[in-house]
């Protein structure tokens, strides 16, 4: 994989449409895309506990992230980059090892 070459971590974020919050597995999408990583390697970053939680204020419509949901989403990524969250000001340098 390319991005391993280059020293790059890379991570699949999974983004959850609100009515989908609910089920016990993994939508086929999600589901596709988690066999996929599980082939090569790539973490996962689920957003489904985070925006079940808030999920009255994580959402514009069904699907789109509200302000809220966006800062749901950064604090997930820097986490998973191993950065603290909140101050939403990463370089890109931080996900690199």
């Amino acid at each position: 994989m390319m991005a391993k070459r280059a020293g790059l971590q890379v991570r699949l974020v999974q983004h959850y449409e609100r009515d989908e919050l609910d089920g016990a597995g993994l939508p086929a999408g999600l589901e596709a895309f988690s066999r996929l990583c599980e082939e090569y390697e790539v973490p996962i970053v689920s957003m489904r506990d985070a925006e079940r939680r808030a999920r009255d204020v994580a959402y514009l419509d069904e699907i789109h992230l509200s302000p809220e949901g966006q800062d749901l989403l950064a604090d997930a990524l820097l986490a998973a980059a191993n950065l603290p969250a909140g101050g939403r000001n990463v370089a890109a340098s931080g996900l690199r090892h």
